[in-house]
């Protein structure tokens, strides 16, 4: 027989979706907010709404599932994010750019939504943990051992730090004795750094050199003041400007977001011509086709 499913078993592995289903909704709300073509943003729409309403729905099952049901407003699942190699700042949930630049308010599909979540919040057969009572979480009260549990774990976690701070300290007291060198080897040591400074300016010269060459960075002031800079500048490509590229990714984002309205509404002005142009005049050619192969099939 298989064994029953665990209160933190299921609330393990509903926390590991959650948090996938987040990275989802990240990734698509970025593609979602880039694409301009019409038909590929009203398709990924689809995807970005469901992708939504998962979350949602299995936050409400974390909440139902959580060893402490009463303190519905917190979810602790920052617990699994070094299994998936994440860091916190990948739990934030960005508010959707669709949201603020589209008119997404449908109150048909918000209420199918908020039944579909109510249904799913009240179905979940996952036995609760019987040393907690959902009844009682509200006013959960923390017992005199596990208060001592805690103060001594934070003593011993205090204790460990100030043991390290002090083998640093005298770590680095015994590494401060004076140096034997020779004034050869000091000489040499001196020489070995400089020149290694003078090599990696050097790199990050010709790399700047490079990058400028390939239009893929500005000019500097000194690059633009010397004439013989025009020399081999080719004048059907525009130089970069000296732009904060903040400012200009900010730029080329709302650039993008008003070529993908226009797309849009273009889109939706050309969809009866082009119903129409399929029904009368592709259709009967398709039918034609069709018909002509049953023909010939049978």
């Amino acid at each position: 027989p298989e064994e029953p499913i665990t209160q933190k078993t299921a609330f393990e592995h509903a926390a590991i979706m959650y948090i996938r289903y987040i990275q989802v909704f990240r990734s698509l709300e970025e593609s979602y907010d880039q694409l301009v073509h019409p038909q590929k943003r009203e398709d990924l729409k689809l995807a970005l709404d469901a992708t939504m309403s998962r979350i949602v729905n299995l936050k409400r099952q974390l909440i139902h599932i959580s060893p402490l049901p009463g303190f519905q407003n917190y979810l602790d699942v920052d617990q699994f994010l070094p299994r998936l190699h994440l860091s916190p700042e990948d739990l934030e949930i960005p508010q959707p750019h669709h949201f603020l630049l589209e008119d997404t308010g449908d109150q048909t599909m918000i209420d199918l939504m908020t039944q579909i979540f109510d249904e799913a919040g009240e179905n979940c057969p996952v036995p609760l943990d019987e040393s907690i009572k959902v009844d009682d979480a509200d006013t959960y009260v923390m017992s005199l051992e596990e208060a001592v549990q805690i103060i001594i774990r934070n003593e011993r976690g205090r204790q460990c730090k100030q043991r390290a701070l002090v083998i640093k300290t005298v770590y680095d007291e015994e590494n401060k004795a004076p140096s034997t060198l020779t004034r050869s080897e000091a000489s040499i040591r001196i020489q070995t750094h400089w020149k290694t400074f003078k090599a990696k300016q050097e790199v990050h010269k010709r790399k700047a050199m490079e990058l400028v060459f390939l239009r893929m960075s500005p000019q500097t002031t000194r690059q633009r003041l010397d004439p013989s800079a025009y020399a081999t500048q080719d004048l059907s490509i525009p130089v970069m400007s000296l732009q904060d590229p903040v400012l200009a990714a900010s730029s080329i984002a709302d650039k993008r977001r008003e070529l993908a309205q226009v797309y849009e509404s273009e889109y939706i002005g050309s969809r009866p011509v082009l119903e129409a142009e399929v029904m009368l005049v592709e259709g009967p050619e398709i039918k034609e086709k069709n018909g002509m192969s049953d023909t010939t099939g049978g």
